[in-house]
């Protein structure tokens, strides 16, 4: 079981695909040539996408576990 809904997985995978082609297209970059590129233009919307999207998911509790977001997971007595 994926910990990625279906919608996640695709955002993700696309924006490896971005990420893959960035790196094709200007191996061995420094950091100011990369922002000089333009690649970070294009791939800023797909990463507020694909952030947007996680978002709307929820974020996990850093105290304690959770099934989902906001959910505790039930753990059985004795344990």
């Amino acid at each position: 079981m994926s910990v990625l809904s279906k919608d996640e997985r695709a955002i993700v995978l696309e924006l490896a695909d971005l990420l893959e082609a960035a790196c094709a297209a200007i191996p061995d970059f420094t950091k100011a040539e990369f922002i000089e590129s333009g690649w970070p233009q294009q791939i800023a919307p797909q990463a507020r996408e694909a952030r947007t999207l996680f978002l709307r998911r929820g974020l996990f509790s850093e105290e304690f576990d959770e099934s989902e977001p906001g959910q505790p997971i039930a753990v059985p007595a004795g344990r």
